[in-house]
């Protein structure tokens, strides 16, 4: 049947992307379950954005707490732009933000926890950047980490080195060594990207292999501004609870190939990334 390519579909990028919208609306996609605690701040981050044509779209795990209300409240005060979907059923936080971005309108997407805030000005430099090259298919920049966003702890410095072109394979899987990395809670990425690259494959690490896969195949741009802050806390989910389950993984791939060469076939998991597959030379 041939090699599949489980990880880099085949693409035509031979062809610059379609222009978007003179104003084209951000969809901001997140799935909750039981924090109103941390969403209420979600939310006033999205209501202090300078960019006025963002979309939300917030998909509650069946919430027991006061989510509901919370989310039915910010629909009220920005009517046409809050997308709520309650599920019936609670299918964690990859499958539910699958479903949010299935349901956005927007032209440009950005998933991240319902912990997590962004900077004012994100979505606004975010949008100029698509507007000043048009075949960007991602724009990210650096965060914050910290318990509380008035008591910021250290600085994310994210960038790669790349500005305005697409990553070598080699390059990405090198950022981590380097103390770099592209994250969901600052990263901005086309929708018509999202879908040509099937979305995403990996349902720990979704936003690791997806922006694998997003940068080493269309052109990145950098934003040199923390605007993005990722809380810490005791729920959160960590390096520590992926290796957990990414232990009961297997290390091989039948049928597929190195994400780095494209030919030879995968024996092993990258040593920090385990949801990048490997050859035995990389």
């Amino acid at each position: 049947t041939g090699v599949q390519t489980c990880a880099l579909p085949t693409l035509d990028n031979s062809k610059s992307l379609p222009l978007l919208r003179t104003e084209p609306i951000v969809s901001i996609v997140t799935a909750t379950y039981n924090r109103a605690h941390f969403l209420r701040e979600f939310i006033e981050s999205i209501e202090g954005q300078t960019y006025p044509h963002w979309e939300a779209v917030i998909v509650d795990n069946n919430s027991e707490d006061e989510t509901k209300e919370l989310v039915e409240a910010f629909k009220e005060r920005h009517p046409g732009k809050v997308n709520y979907i309650r599920l019936s059923d609670n299918l964690g936080f990859t499958p539910a933000v699958e479903e949010g971005i299935r349901c956005s309108s927007g032209e440009l997407l950005m998933f991240m926890g319902d912990d997590d805030l962004i900077m004012p000005k994100l979505l606004t430099l975010s949008v100029k950047e698509f507007k000043r090259n048009p075949d960007l298919g991602l724009v990210y920049t650096n965060l914050w980490y910290g318990e509380r966003p008035e008591e910021k702890q250290y600085f994310q410095d994210s960038y790669s080195g790349v500005n305005d072109r697409k990553l070598e394979p080699e390059e990405f899987l090198d950022m981590k060594k380097r103390g770099k990395s592209i994250c969901a809670q600052a990263a901005v990425f086309r929708k018509d990207v999202y879908e040509m690259l099937g979305g995403f494959t990996d349902y720990y690490m979704q936003d690791t292999e997806f922006f694998f896969r997003i940068s080493t195949q269309y052109e990145i741009a950098y934003i040199p501004q923390p605007l993005a802050f990722s809380r810490e806390h005791e729920g959160m989910f960590t390096k520590d609870k992926y290796e957990e389950f990414a232990e009961a993984r297997p290390h091989t791939c039948a049928g597929c190939v190195c994400v780095v060469c494209k030919e030879k076939p995968v024996i092993k998991r990258h040593e920090v990334w385990g949801d990048i597959l490997l050859c035995e030379d990389h």
